[in-house]
């Protein structure tokens, strides 16, 4: 196999690799409207009320799960009260005390929209809310919340409290929100009217109907449920996975959540305490509509005519890796760079210290590929010392070619080249490592542009406005095209009797610059720069006396 099989080979392999996440994705967006991104919101129904056993969380040892049950009750759209900080917008149900939205102020759904993301939403069929409390024998308890107050704290924390009573309880929320967050701590307090009030535990949840999806083996960023337990520490799953089998985990410390691109919200409950994470299918009403519900459950607590409190964080908005890791160290997980996590953490790292330096993503990405070619440089090195010792074999494999002129003499004609090359101790498959090293390193970067929330929307200079998406003059492909022909040109290839194989080669720019031309300029853009280093690599390499033969 020579140098130019091992490239065209290596090329087909990443270039389907892309293509394959990019139609995946696709294919998810076509066939799935994102409830995030309705417009409008209308309140007709209160979230969780007549709930039924059938809904409660359960102890591992405790029977199947059965679906949900009970529709919501009709209820006026005045039944909210608003809660949030700078960054969010909350709306919290007064019957249960779900959150029922959660709409994000300063980041948009398209760039230079007016309408801004919305993680939760309850609007008919498509509904996402979240919600925290206390349940018995009897079903889940509703606060019936008849009272906000707002409390703003010396350290800068705003404290919405909710004041509510339900048959034999008490009950409180406070919700805590800090400045430039993107997680609200939530402390639900439940106390009993009379000895004969019955003991309780305290749950978190998600509920999600809607946004079902048939996810890929290639989904270019994981949409569903996802879990962490002393078990296992990042667990993922579609939304149909659990319908066919219901999760099912006890842990000290963990979390659950619900991923989307960029986005998510999540329930971090209290770590010091012992919880049955569970996830299970579910489906509204007698509708066939169909989503999924996780809960964390805590274990039963006897009132004994006292109080009982729980406490747990509540995150929902980008999968920034700060705030992530500043909730629960394992909660970065979220940010999810696939099988080469290895290489794409590192790449991000150094891509965020040239972002601090010079505010640019795009110029971070110039950069992270000039410290990607100067790692490489030692083998990329050897490749071009072997380039040059083909090119001084280049006459002798001429006259191979033309001794063999004939397809079915190829076998011959190659004995002899590996002949040749062993006489003269060149080893021509040496000029492929470095191609081959550089493969992974470009599905990293592929990897840290789909999972970064942080290049979400984010312009390099001139027209590319959104390093996440296209370029939308294909500058960057056409350029890409001519420094990969212009490669091929400094490259010596072995003589080959393969007409396909020649043909294909030669083709090869155009066919990078039509495929190129819908991949995000952020990646093209790195590939381009990579090709452009190389090239000055090697006229470099090639010109130098102390270098060249």
């Amino acid at each position: 196999m020579d140098l130019t099989r091992v490239a065209l080979i290596g090329t087909i392999v990443v270039v389907s690799y892309y293509l394959l996440l990019q139609f995946s994705g696709l294919e998810t967006t076509l066939e799935n409207k994102n409830p995030t991104e309705e417009k409008t919101i209308q309140y007709n129904a209160s979230v969780d009320s007549e709930r039924s056993l059938s809904e409660l969380p359960i102890s591992p040892q405790s029977a199947p799960l059965e679906p949900l049950s009970s529709d919501p009750v009709e209820q006026s759209p005045g039944s909210f009260w608003l809660a949030g900080n700078d960054l969010v917008d909350l709306v919290i149900d007064k019957e249960s005390g779900a959150i029922v939205q959660a709409q994000l102020k300063e980041i948009f759904t398209e760039l230079g929209g007016d309408e801004s993301v919305k993680i939760l939403g309850y609007e008919g069929q498509d509904s996402y809310y979240a919600n925290s409390g206390f349940y018995n024998s009897s079903g889940f308890i509703n606060p019936k919340f008849y009272e906000q107050k707002i409390v703003e704290t010396e350290d800068g924390q705003t404290q919405f409290i909710y004041l509510g009573e339900s048959n034999n309880y008490l009950l409180k929320k406070i919700i805590t929100s800090k400045r430039g967050k993107y997680f609200f701590e939530v402390e639900d307090f439940i106390s009993a009217k009379s000895p004969e009030a019955e003991g309780v535990s305290s749950y978190s949840r998600i509920t999600r109907f809607g946004g079902v999806v048939s996810s890929g083996s290639f989904n270019y960023s994981h949409q569903g449920p996802v879990f962490s337990t002393e078990k296992e520490k990042f667990q993922k799953f579609d939304f149909d996975d659990l319908g066919e089998e219901v999760f099912l985990e006890e842990s000290s410390a963990g979390w659950f959540g619900v991923l989307q691109p960029y986005f998510m919200s999540a329930w971090v409950p209290d770590q010091t305490k012992r919880h049955t994470y569970q996830g299970k299918e579910a489906q509204k009403g007698t509708t066939l509509q169909k989503g999924v519900i996780l809960t964390a459950a805590g274990q039963k607590t006897a009132l004994n005519n006292g109080s009982f409190a729980s406490k747990s964080t509540f995150f929902v908005g980008p999968r920034l890796t700060n705030q992530l890791k500043e909730v629960q160290e394992d909660l970065r997980l979220v940010v999810d760079y696939g099988f080469l996590w290895w290489i794409a953490q590192p790449m991000y790292l150094v891509m965020e210290w040239f972002h601090g330096f010079f505010n640019n993503w795009g110029m971070a990405i110039i950069f992270l590929t000039l410290v990607t070619k100067a790692i490489l440089w030692p083998l990329t090195a050897n490749q071009y010392r072997s380039m040059g010792e083909m090119r001084r074999l280049a006459p002798q494999l001429e006259v191979l070619k033309a001794k063999y002129p004939n397809p079915e003499d190829r076998t011959k004609m190659s004995q002899e080249m590996m002949a040749l090359y062993k006489k003269e101790g060149v080893n021509p498959l040496s000029s492929c490592l470095p191609l081959l090293l550089q493969m992974p390193f470009f599905i990293a970067v592929y990897w840290v542009l789909m999972e970064s929330v942080e290049l979400r929307h984010a312009p390099f200079y001139g027209w590319i406005v959104d390093l996440t998406a296209r370029d939308p003059y294909f500058v960057l492909a056409i350029i890409n095209g001519l420094l990969m022909w212009y490669t091929q040109k400094l490259t010596p290839t072995p003589p080959s009797n393969d007409p396909v194989q020649a043909n294909m080669m030669k083709f090869m720019p155009v066919i990078f610059a039509l495929l190129f031309a819908f991949f995000p300029a952020g990646f093209v853009l790195y590939f381009t720069v990579n090709t452009a280093v190389t090239i000055i690599q090697q006229l470099w390499y090639t010109n130098s006396p102390s270098k060249s033969k």
